[in-house]
């Protein structure tokens, strides 16, 4: 395969992959050192991926490189820790009720499947169609949909448990 294809398909799929990690609450310096090492091992080992699974390679690769950086220092990484900066430092009542909506939601998530949590960031957070969110994880589409499903079901369990203070 020519190399300058092989180099903006990777290009292509790391943006995706470090906005995914902007999203799950990496900060931008880490979510850099967590593309260049994934970057690394996709050129490493590039000869024995298979190319049609190489968007779910290289994000399952990043993940865990999240993951491990997570447990190594837990101060480093602050999922879900995405704070509001406003103007004139403020707060009104909405300002207020919408974080703690949002701290809610985040809580829900951060106790659920890691799986179950990465599909629901995906569908909602970064409004993937079931196609990409499949491609990306190697998963057939039925099977997105049910776990999507239980996803779902899992964080209205969850939310509810926070809700009522449990």
């Amino acid at each position: 395969m020519d190399e300058q294809i092989i180099q903006d398909y990777l290009n292509k799929e790391l943006k995706f992959v470090f906005n995914y990690l902007i999203t799950m609450g990496v900060t931008k310096e880490d979510a850099e050192d967590i593309i260049q090492e994934t970057a690394f091992k996709f050129v490493t080992y590039m000869d024995g991926i298979d190319l049609k699974k190489a968007k779910s390679w290289l994000f399952r690769v990043a993940i865990n490189h999240f993951y491990d950086l997570k447990r190594k220092n837990k101060n480093v990484v602050h999922v879900y820790d995405h704070l509001e900066t406003i103007s004139d430092q403020i707060l009104t009542d909405e300002v207020v009720l919408k974080r703690e909506k949002n701290n809610e939601v985040h809580k829900a998530l951060a106790n659920m499947k890691p799986l179950y949590r990465h599909l629901l960031i995906m569908k909602y957070g970064m409004d993937l169609s079931y196609h990409e969110i499949a491609a990306r994880l190697d998963l057939n589409t039925g099977t997105l949909k049910t776990y999507l499903y239980r996803a779902r079901q899992q964080l209205i369990i969850e939310y509810g448990r926070i809700e009522n203070g449990r």
